[in-house]
């Protein structure tokens, strides 16, 4: 992951990019000015990256298709409509669970604290091939309970990559 962060600083313009650390939540400590997201599994891992100026958040997620659905994880994570939704499909389940990662990620540098899954609830839209959220809980000053997000998801071989931009204000 972090290999890839470098990559992508080095992509915007940092020759020497420094080293990304980890804060108090285990969140990636960006260069000043840079905002970005990172996410890691199965060998691979992706980074997004870019000037606070241009962007708010940048959430990016990567996950494996699980074989099953663990149900008492699947509780902590999908509200009952999502639930129903996934009805008992893995690879919907890691839509779900990705694109919540990926959401909270990017709401993070607004209100850095911790987010529950069970804080937005998702709806697909297959026209879109994306998700509609919208928040349960509000997060920080910015974001009020009812804020309305959108999450893209897509499957890439046995895995789902779920993306979302919050627009610079």
């Amino acid at each position: 992951g972090r290999a890839a962060c470098h990559a992508a600083l080095v992509h915007i313009g940092f020759p020497k990019p420094p080293p990304i650390l980890k804060g108090p939540h285990n969140e990636p400590l960006w260069p000043t000015g840079i905002i970005g997201a990172v996410s890691h599994t199965a060998g691979i891992a992706v980074c997004a990256v870019c000037s606070r100026d241009k962007a708010n958040g940048i959430g990016i997620d990567i996950e494996e298709i699980p074989q099953d659905i663990d149900q008492n994880i699947m509780t902590l994570v999908c509200t009952p409509a999502e639930t129903a939704w996934v009805d008992r499909d893995p690879s919907r389940f890691a839509m779900v669970f990705s694109a919540k990662e990926a959401a909270f990620k990017a709401f993070f540098p607004s209100a850095p604290s911790f987010h529950d899954f069970l804080d937005a609830t998702l709806a697909w839209d297959a026209t879109r091939m994306s998700f509609l959220g919208t928040l349960l809980k509000g997060i920080g000053d910015s974001f009020p309970a009812g804020y309305r997000f959108e999450v893209g998801s897509q499957h890439v071989g046995d895995l789902i990559f779920s993306h979302i931009l919050m627009p610079a204000r």
